[in-house]
């Protein structure tokens, strides 16, 4: 068995800001970077990158998943962590995928149902969050949470996008399954 790769392609790469998700995001803020004359560049750049990554994962034997972006307005969906994760085996029976409830409603279209359902079959358990949204409460996933699965902890920065309530709720569903139980470390991170 390879080890595998869940790689969320862009089809059409859209190298542009989120300026929705910068507002509470101090490292995508606007930059000359974002100019639209750099775009053709960028595009250009982050293209053979991403080929480059690639390939080197398949030379080096590691099975690759790709899919296509399903909304041109999906600007950051190359980062498929934030609105989902999977834990196996070693930590849970079966294993289990989880959906994250994101702040951003740009964020939100990245939630791609082919993923979802080519994942699902693949994981005993299935636990969606994104209901959370209606309620004003959110936690983008492994960009909000740091997992240590050694020492059983979960860190997580308390912010717009990662809500308490949210934090909350996902520790005591994820316990329900876990072999054994992990503690969230909760903390307020401040940028001057």
């Amino acid at each position: 068995n390879n080890p595998e790769i869940k790689k969320y392609k862009k089809e059409y790469m859209c190298f542009k800001c989120n300026n929705k998700f910068s507002k509470s995001c101090h490292l995508s803020r606007h930059s000359k970077s974002c100019e639209k004359k750099d775009i053709n560049d960028k595009y250009k750049l982050l293209h053979e990158e991403f080929e480059k990554y690639k390939n080197l994962l398949i030379e080096n034997k590691i099975d690759i998943l790709e899919f296509d972006q399903i909304d041109l307005k999906a600007v950051d969906s190359i980062f498929p962590n934030n609105w989902l994760s999977t834990h196996g085996n070693n930590i849970v029976d079966g294993g289990l995928l989880i959906i994250y409830p994101m702040k951003a409603e740009s964020r939100r279209i990245e939630r791609n149902e082919k993923i979802i359902n080519f994942l699902k079959p693949n994981y005993k358990h299935f636990l969606d969050l994104s209901y959370l949204e209606e309620k004003n409460e959110y936690l983008e996933g492994t960009g909000s949470l740091i997992f240590d699965n050694d020492e059983k902890l979960i860190f997580c920065s308390i912010s717009e996008r990662a809500t308490e309530n949210a934090v909350n709720l996902f520790i005591e569903e994820f316990n329900k399954y876990t072999k054994e139980k992990y503690k969230i470390i909760k903390f307020y991170s401040y940028y001057n």
